[in-house]
């Protein structure tokens, strides 16, 4: 794991910037993370769009997210951190708040 930024207070709270280079960085990651936490992280979504003449398209996206965490699952088989959590920061794709 790169860590980028650590800024830790003895009553356990501040803000931590890294990278997961290996899968067992999710394993850790998961381990520090904590309900109320704030996580921002890079996700891909299919965008659906309507035109104006009312057809359809749906395009992958790319783009970041913070969320406010409520749950985390790793599942140990194919060493995947899922976090759960309302939106906190309010994008083109994502309203705020929504789960």
């Amino acid at each position: 794991m790169k860590v980028h930024h650590r800024d830790i207070k003895k009553n356990k709270t501040g803000e931590m910037v890294f990278t997961a280079e290996e899968p067992e960085d999710l394993w850790h990651i998961y381990n520090i993370l904590e309900k109320g936490d704030h996580l921002t992280a890079s996700t891909i979504r299919n965008v659906k769009r309507e035109t104006t003449t009312g057809s359809r398209t749906t395009e992958r996206k790319q783009f970041k997210i913070t969320i406010q965490v409520e749950s985390t699952t790793f599942d140990e088989e194919y060493c995947c951190l899922s976090a759960k959590g309302r939106n906190m920061a309010e994008s083109e794709y994502i309203k705020l708040g929504i789960l």
